[in-house]
């Protein structure tokens, strides 16, 4: 399975309800079980250690993959990067089956 890391948005999102969910990745430059944030502007921080207010930008073009589940359903946002910034977000949403079961993020 592999490490991924944990992602808050900030940029505005085609989905508004989506915006307050915590997301993984497995597309972010570190894959430690690092935090990231996202900005309004569309800037994607290393949040550094985690739980601090260090930010430290990442280098980051192309797509990038965030999912999370809601409601039964796994979404995944991809964020397209272009210069170091997001230029669209777009979303895709899977109805998870009966017996699937998803466990919350820690």
């Amino acid at each position: 399975m592999g490490m991924f890391d944990h992602v808050r948005c900030e940029y505005p999102l085609p989905e508004p309800e989506l915006q307050d969910e915590l997301f993984q990745s497995k597309d972010t430059p570190v894959q430690g079980m690092v935090n990231y944030l996202v900005t309004r502007e569309g800037e994607l921080l290393e949040l550094n250690p985690p739980k601090s207010d260090v930010l430290f930008q990442e280098i980051v073009n192309g797509p990038v993959e965030l999912v999370t589940c809601q409601r039964g359903d796994l979404v995944t946002v991809t964020l397209h990067f272009e210069d170091r910034r997001v230029r669209s977000a777009t979303i895709q949403r899977e109805t998870l089956g009966k017996r699937a079961r998803v466990l919350p993020a820690t």
